[in-house]
């Protein structure tokens, strides 16, 4: 349970993190290749402060490897979870992720040995359907999938493998040895995006004003920390135990877009009526049931 407090300090962080995202990637920057940029370029300049205070292991060539495969798959899986949160609502956007973690569930188990079973198998499967409720929206009588449904897909599939990819790491070396190293390749896979669509970027930061770049850049070195808390906590407990209990994190975002709703509709444009509130409730209810689970 000690790896569920770092998880909900990092999904947290996220959290703040992704209503920031959702609103520039409405109203400031059209460009998703140009906005994965930013946390690929933070991301490693931030570690490079961090690492000061840490040390820093050797890596063998395939260890190091895993390492930057976990950063570049990273950049596909926010590519895609850009893309849909500027096509979607935040709050059910990640919400439908949840239905990835079988997979997680099936890798975990297939490729590192790590099954789940008794309570943390009951716990998983109440995440996964509390992150499922939240995330199927009810138009009259029709249930309707979201409309970012394919990026969704998308980042799910590479996300899950990323999970196993950076578990896998962690189990052969220190949990900041392996962060850092990942960093490294999340920077390598947006220099590959920026080097392959050099015109189109440079085009369109040029239209970003300069206060939006401030903006996205301090948003993105607090989501760095985000990603501290939640690795570490991948670093302690089983990859797909981790990865549904995401489902906290939609908890947070649907109390904080509430809010915001309420106080500024226009900023993240969230539908806010009865059937979705009674509809969140109850995937929270399923969520506080799992995390009751981890403790039984």
């Amino acid at each position: 349970m000690l790896w569920l407090i770092p998880l909900c300090i990092g999904l947290f962080i996220w959290s703040l993190a992704s209503l920031v995202d959702r609103y520039a990637l409405i109203f400031h920057v059209k460009s998703k290749k140009l906005y994965v940029l930013y946390p690929a370029l933070t991301h490693l300049v931030v570690t490079f402060v961090i690492i000061q205070f840490f040390p820093i292991e050797k890596l063998s060539f395939d260890v190091l490897g895993w390492a930057i495969l976990g950063g570049l798959l990273e950049v596909w899986t926010l590519y895609y979870l850009f893309t849909a949160i500027s096509l979607e609502q935040i709050t059910k956007v990640f919400p439908l992720s949840s239905l990835t973690s079988f997979l997680v569930l099936f890798l975990s188990w297939l490729l590192l040995n790590d099954p789940l079973s008794g309570s943390s198998l009951y716990a998983f499967f109440l995440f996964v359907a509390g992150g499922t409720i939240l995330g199927v929206s009810h138009d009259k009588k029709k249930i309707n999938l979201s409309k970012a449904l394919k990026p969704l897909l998308i980042t799910g599939f590479v996300g899950s493998f990323q999970i196993i990819v950076m578990k896998h790491v962690f189990n052969l070396t220190r949990f900041w040895t392996g962060f850092f190293y990942s960093r490294i390749g999340l920077f390598i896979g947006g220099l590959i995006i920026f080097l392959a669509w050099q015109k189109k970027i440079i085009k369109e930061w040029k239209k970003v004003k300069p206060k939006t770049h401030s903006l996205l850049f301090g948003n993105q070195i607090i989501a760095v920390f985000g990603h501290v808390f939640v690795y570490f906590a991948l670093s302690l407990a089983n990859s797909a135990l981790v990865s549904s209990a995401y489902g906290i994190q939609h908890i947070m975002i649907f109390l904080m877009a509430t809010f915001i709703s309420i106080w500024k509709p226009e900023i993240l444009k969230e539908e806010l009526t009865k059937k979705e509130i009674l509809k969140k409730a109850i995937g929270t209810l399923l969520v506080i049931a799992a995390i009751y689970f981890l403790n039984v």
